[in-house]
């Protein structure tokens, strides 16, 4: 059974929607060699557990009033996130112009934290299994293309 199906029967998130959230949860944490992101080192973030803790109080803050925070905290991620994502659709799509790309992977990376916000609580289930699978998960995400709908 691949790992996103595997995580998909765990949580009750379709795959589609899991698939981004694995993709930018892992764009998150790790560079493409492995090493940890900025974002990561900054905030102390060694694992899925602590990023899902991360989100859980980016989540709590745009609730509490405290939506400065709460933005602030989503835009600690995407300068993180996006410029990985920019990347990864230059090399799908072989696109030469780094904004249209930029313009894409933001798109892209805010939808995806919409759906990981709505989902938080469905994304408790599996984190522990991400930190389990986490080698998997990586080699997933690795392999994935960004596609046309990745922007829908």
């Amino acid at each position: 059974m691949e790992v996103i199906e595997k995580l998909s029967e765990l949580s009750g998130i379709d795959k589609k929607s899991l698939r981004r959230i694995l993709i930018i949860l892992e764009f998150s944490l790790r560079k493409k060699d492995g090493s940890p992101t900025s974002f990561a080192e900054k905030f102390n973030i060694k694992s899925f557990g602590d990023l899902y803790n991360y989100i859980r109080d980016v989540k709590s803050n745009l609730k509490r009033d405290h939506e400065i925070e709460g933005f602030n905290g989503l835009t600690e991620m995407w300068k993180s996130v996006a410029p990985r994502a920019q990347y990864w659709i230059m090399d799908t799509f072989g696109e030469e112009n780094p904004r249209d790309a930029l313009f894409s992977a933001s798109v892209f990376t805010m939808r995806t934290f919409g759906i990981m916000l709505d989902n938080l609580l469905l994304l408790k289930k599996i984190i522990k299994t991400l930190d389990e699978y986490q080698k998997e998960v990586t080699e997933y995400v690795s392999a994935q293309k960004f596609e046309a709908e990745d922007l829908e």
